[in-house]
């Protein structure tokens, strides 16, 4: 453990708010390092334009200058798969912002924006590149747009490009906001906008007669009354037969056409000609309103852009967030193409704040979102989204490149501290991992495993481990490493398949679940209704060790719909859940207890079941049984998500889950060796009126554990308990307690508790994982680690001399712990602030009545005169780095942190015969990073150590190394 602080500059101790005290569940940041948040999610800065390619790369401008915390600024493209496509070379790129970019027929790359050069060449906020990234020095824009930015881009079918902005001059010739350029980039003279707009155009588009639509904040065009929208001829002359009337009472920002020539536009406006026309409104090609849109618009915020896509759907965005046609939407939506919301696409929560921007769309279907926003549906997304043709986010797409660039789906704690990991994933750090892979006790790869070999070649849901190494797992794949192996596979220890473990055909359809009997018999269940073409083999299945099927065990008819999960009792009998609402003919709704030939057991009743899917069960060490899933009914009775049943089957009325969770699934469950209970999944609102983010610790009573909080930005499918009392999770989020964590993490906290009484413990002895309490004296304490320490008011435990007591998170409780002489108090967890008292006694050697011995505070408020006082008045001092030399100190002083002192001996001690001083330290000990301020660089500086235990000298040195100079003396 680094016991050591750095100690820099100023004098910093940081006071956490007292609801954090020894909070479990915080990061364990020693795991995978490399995923420490600083390669980001996505980009740096606002993304305002998006471009694809016909090879589906994506051009992406704005004003970010990083990609995942790689220096990619303001102009970059990305492969399909989202990471920088360094074929597209720009060299140092550009020196400002892009705004707007655009792609001519030939391939080449309209850009604009407020830069002023490219690639160290002069560029007048107008450049075109080649498909390369290169500069095309046919185009030439040395001087350019000289004022303002140029924010739109619009290229006709003749080459020339529109240019719109709040530019004043181009080429050192006066166009007011709007230019016709030449394709070698001079202005086009022809263009004849004369005076152009007073204020800003924000947009143009090219119609399908050669006309140009153009809209913005303006109110005049060339000396022409016309309120934010007007329509030009081809030779920049105003068309007065497109008839706007009064025009609209706000800005105008997006434009887009329909192929009926229809018009849709969007911004801050309210009216249009004196109509209500609330941010959205759909235009004829003459200028008069659309009535078959139908659409009452955006009650809040501003549309900032429209695409249409080509099945003339209409997405919208920008920072509206309130109600589209009564409905509530956020900052984007998808219409159909009469104006009304496509309801069949679900885009969850959507951006978290700030603005949507910029709109792009492939021919799968697929959506990329750009704009200011950081999160997008709780998934850490840098200012670009992916989503699919049904809303829901890519989380794969624009990964840092860390952790997992996918779904982990179940995660496994090895007994040699290793970690085994299954999912929909491909990649791991940037290492080719399909599906499975094993890491090492620090959260890197094991290269070891399955070393040069493909992996499987679809997810895999579930697996298990047996007692002699070998791992069981299925899903969906059909190969693994290229061999044939049908949703089913016993591999080795180091990732080659086992021989010995033969399934024939395999199973026809997907596994969800896998379970191990005490004989080593396994039972699979899922989707499949057939095993190596035996159609007896219906959502569940019980194989030999050998992979054969176990004849012994047939279920009949078995369920109608997908098994979820199965859990083995310790009797042998098995626990079945799904979505399944009949099992072998029977109504049993989502959950139903198996004889261990596969018989149902008549002795487990649920009456009328669950209203909805059962996803998890675990067993408390009473037997009865935690089932979590998607339901909010059992039997009749509201129980939203969780509950607790007793082995019969009938509710457990004891557990306290009142109101449940207000909204998602639970989708695993893990019970601590104290019962309990940890519980994750898709939830992401309250449990009981408590903020409750996809994963949350009960107590065993069911009750809220509010000393745990681990909230997750996004769904978590696996828990896993390490030997060394720590928690995988795995899921697809990429955000833990708003630490970047790409989809596993570990996590640390207490597993159990033990309780001091005064005559014996009621868990053992204290221990790693473990809670402590004191609710007696306790005289002799040795040696101990363990996970929190509480002390009973009144009550006194005493450390002996020598011994150490670690502690993983808090210190607390009214009670006092006596620290003898040479003994240690040291907390691993820099961030815990305790609250419990400390009696910390230390001896000098052998003194006499004239020396001094140098002392440091290791506790709060340790007043100088307490450390000794029968010393006299003014024999306290310390050194003043400012005069070079001892200062006398007030006594009643409290201690400042970190600093040293000397303090002469007793005043009775004798000037001859030496002897021992022992001073107590009482107070609250400190722990935390704690900085101190240094004196001039020529000067002494008398430091002390501030903690209740030794320090590492080599660590001390190491992390100062450059923030002291000279000799160190200790």
């Amino acid at each position: 453990m680094d016991l050591i602080k750095n100690i820099i500059c100023s004098l910093i101790f940081t006071a956490l708010p007292l609801n954090v005290i020894g909070q479990q569940g915080k990061v364990d940041v020693t795991f995978n390092t490399l995923d420490d948040g600083l390669k980001g999610d996505g980009f740096d800065n606002v993304v305002r334009t998006l471009l694809l390619q016909s090879d589906e790369s994506l051009i992406v401008g704005g004003d970010y200058t990083s990609l995942n915390g790689i220096s990619s600024a303001y102009f970059t493209r990305l492969k399909e798969d989202g990471t920088i496509d360094n074929s597209f070379d720009t060299g140092i790129g550009f020196n400002g912002k892009v705004y707007a970019s655009n792609i001519q027929s030939d391939g080449k790359i309209i850009a604009a924006g407020s830069f002023t050069s490219f690639n160290g060449r002069n560029a007048g906020r107008l450049i075109r590149l080649n498909n390369d990234g290169s500069q095309d020095l046919s185009f030439n824009t040395i001087i350019g747009a000289t004022t303002g930015i140029i924010s739109g881009i619009s290229i006709q079918p003749d080459g020339k490009i529109i240019i719109s902005g709040s530019f004043t001059k181009y080429n050192n010739v006066t166009v007011n906001r709007i230019a016709r350029i030449l394709p070698n980039g001079d202005i086009d003279t022809s263009f004849l906008t004369g005076i152009g707009s007073t204020l800003s155009i924000t947009n143009t588009r090219v119609l399908w007669d050669g006309k140009i639509l153009v809209t913005g904040n303006f109110t005049s065009f060339n000396g022409f009354s016309s309120n934010r929208i007007i329509r030009l001829n081809p030779d920049g002359t105003v068309d007065t037969s497109f008839n706007v009337g009064s025009g609209f009472n706000d800005d105008v920002n997006a434009i887009a056409i329909q192929n009926d020539r229809k018009i849709i536009l969007g911004g801050n406006f309210t009216s249009y000609n004196d109509n209500e026309a609330n941010r959205i409104i759909r235009l004829n090609e003459d200028g008069s309103i659309d009535n078959t849109f139908l659409s009452s618009g955006f009650n809040n915020g501003t549309v900032q852009v429209i695409k249409i896509d080509s099945s003339g759907n209409i997405m919208v965005g920008g920072s509206f967030t309130n109600l589209y046609n009564g409905t509530k939407v956020n900052r984007v939506v998808l219409l159909n193409s009469n104006g009304t919301i496509k309801t069949d696409f679900d885009m969850g929560s959507g951006p978290a704040s700030a603005s949507v921007l910029t709109l792009e769309n492939n021919l799968e279907g697929s959506w990329f979102v750009g704009g200011s926003f950081s999160v997008f549906d709780g998934q850490n997304q840098g200012r670009l989204a992916k989503i699919n043709n049904q809303g829901e986010i890519d989380s794969s797409y624009l990964t840092a490149g860390i952790g997992f660039d996918d779904s982990v789906l179940k995660i496994i704690s090895l007994n040699d501290k290793k970690t085994m990991v299954f999912g929909s994933f491909t990649k791991f750090n940037n290492n080719s991992v399909n599906r499975i892979t094993k890491l090492l006790e620090d959260g890197s790869l094991d290269q070891n495993f399955n070393r040069s070999q493909s992996g499987a070649n679809d997810l895999i849901d579930t697996a298990v481990i047996q007692d002699d190494g070998k791992i069981i797992f299925g899903g969906k794949f059909t190969k693994y490493n290229d061999l044939t192996c049908n949703r089913i596979l016993r591999i080795l220890p180091d990732g080659s398949i086992d021989n010995t473990f033969s399934t024939g055909a395999g199973f026809n359809n997907q596994i969800y679940s896998i379970a191990i009997q005490a004989d080593n018999k396994i039972i699979a269940a899922g989707h499949f209704t057939r095993y190596n073409n035996d159609p007896s083999a219906v959502r569940i299945i019980r194989l030999l060790p050998d992979g054969s099927k176990d004849m012994t065990f047939n279920a009949g008819l078995s369920a109608e719909a997908v098994i979820e999960v199965v859990l083995i009792q310790p009797d042998g009998k098995i626990l079945v859940g799904g979505r399944f609402t009949t099992f072998n003919g029977q109504s049993l709704s989502h959950l139903v207890r198996l004889n261990t030939d596969g018989s149902i057991d008549s002795g487990f009743t649920t009456g009328m079941g669950f209203n909805k899917n059962v996803y998890a069960l675990a067993l408390q060490s009473d037997g009865k049984i935690i089932v979590g899933g998607s339901f909010t009914t059992f039997n009749g009775i509201t129980q939203k998500g969780i509950l607790r049943l007793n082995s019969n089957g009938t509710l457990d009325n004891s557990f306290e889950s009142g109101s449940g969770f207000n909204n998602g699934e639970v989708r695993t469950i893990l019970i601590q060796p104290d019962d309990r209970i940890l519980a994750g999944g898709t939830f992401s609102g309250t449990y009981k009126s408590n903020p409750s983010l996809r994963l949350i610790r009960l107590l065993k009573t069911g009750e809220f554990d509010a000393s745990f909080s681990s909230p997750l930005n996004n769904k978590l499918f696996s828990l896993s308990f390490t030997s060394d009392y720590r928690l995988l999770i795995g899921g697809n989020f990429n955000s833990v307690s708003d630490l970047s964590k790409h989809r596993i993490a570990r996590l640390k906290l207490c597993l159990e508790s033990t309780e001091w009484n005064g005559s014996s413990w009621s868990n053992g002895y204290p221990s790693g994982g473990k809670e402590v309490f004191f609710k007696a004296d306790y005289p002799n304490l040795n040696s101990a680690e363990v996970c929190s320490c509480t002390i009973d008011s009144g009550k006194t435990v005493t450390l002996l001399e020598g011994n150490t007591l670690g502690i993983e998170f808090s210190y607390l409780g009214n009670g006092i712990l006596v620290l003898e002489d040479s003994a240690s108090l040291y907390q691993s967890d820099d961030e815990t602030i305790n609250n419990g008292i400390i009696n910390l006694k230390r001896k000098t050697k052998p003194i006499l009545k004239y020396d001094y011995t140098y002392w440091s505070s290791p506790v709060n408020n340790q007043k100088l005169i307490d450390v000794s006082p029968q010393t006299l008045y003014d024999k306290y001092m310390s050194y003043d780095e400012a005069i070079d030399n001892w200062k006398i100190e007030n006594p009643l002083n409290n201690m400042a942190l970190g600093k040293g002192y000397i303090i002469r001996g007793p005043q009775e001690f004798s000037t001859e015969q030496r002897s021992i001083y022992e001073a107590v330290f009482k107070g609250i000990p400190n722990n935390g990073k704690i900085e101190i301020k240094l004196g001039q660089n020529d000067s002494f500086n008398l430091i002390g150590n501030p903690y209740p235990s030794a320090i590492d000298a080599d660590i001390f040195l190491r992390k100062n190394e450059f923030k002291t100079k000279g000799t160190l003396y200790f």
